[in-house]
């Protein structure tokens, strides 16, 4: 698993901890900036638990490699196994580079929004690693919180060694 499918979960996760499961007014911009700012900077500290803190109880992440059954589905329960996999790579990993674009956030309806770019790059085994993603969260009260409900994750790019992987 590379560190760029942590990074997409984590900042998928993270948005599914602003949507929220009894359903109440749409979150405002500023309350969907920043929870999509604690799940990022949970995500660059290695911090599965808090990223999970900012997931609704069914969130739900979705994610869609370029390749024959390259789409994934994962329940909450099962992020915080993923997230602890992911992290014991980052720590046998060199040379890692983790970006994402500001987020753009839209109002929908009862839910927020945030649409963003993950760009993570890493070398293990002596082999460079990139993965780029595009990357849809859904955010909404749930009891009165923020929390992600639904993340979507597009990889539209994957290269090992500057070769296309798929």
């Amino acid at each position: 698993m590379t560190r760029l499918s942590l990074r997409v979960l984590v900042a998928g996760l993270a948005l599914c901890a602003a949507a929220g499961i009894a359903h109440a007014a749409a979150p405002d911009k500023d309350q969907a900036a920043t929870v999509v700012k604690a799940m990022e900077a949970a995500a660059r500290a290695h911090d599965p638990h808090t990223v999970i803190k900012y997931m609704a109880p069914n969130c739900v992440l979705l994610t869609n490699w370029p390749k024959p059954g390259g789409d994934t589905r994962q329940e909450r329960e099962t992020v915080a196994e993923y997230l602890n996999h992911s992290l014991d790579y980052n720590k046998k990993a060199t040379e890692l580079d983790y970006s994402a674009s500001a987020p753009a956030i839209t109002i929908e309806g009862d839910t927020a929004v945030a649409r963003y770019r993950i760009t993570d790059k890493s070398t293990l085994d002596g082999k460079r690693y990139e993965a780029v993603a595009d990357e849809v969260a859904t955010l909404e009260l749930v009891d009165g919180k923020v929390l992600v409900t639904k993340t979507e994750a597009i990889v539209t790019n994957f290269t090992i060694d500057g070769k296309r992987a798929f």
